[in-house]
């Protein structure tokens, strides 16, 4: 429940640090459609991505994933 509560913040916004690393989530019924969230997350808000951080997927449920997508941006 926690970990929901915490994804659900996260959905609200982007996170910003110093170093233009952001962070953007997506949700799916499968790994590849919580992927393919996350990068139309990124595509939405026009942010052009200079390298890919990291890219984790875990399992939330029954057929339920979050794709949690760590980018550098401009």
């Amino acid at each position: 429940m926690k970990k929901l509560i915490f994804i659900s913040l996260i959905l609200t916004g982007s996170l910003y640090s110093d170093d233009h690393q952001e962070t953007f989530i997506g949700t799916g019924k499968t790994i590849e459609d919580s992927k393919q969230d996350a990068r139309n997350s990124v595509y939405a808000q026009g942010k052009p991505i200079n390298s890919t951080v990291s890219i984790e997927t875990h399992e939330a449920g029954s057929n339920n994933y979050i794709t949690v997508f760590k980018i550098k941006t401009q």
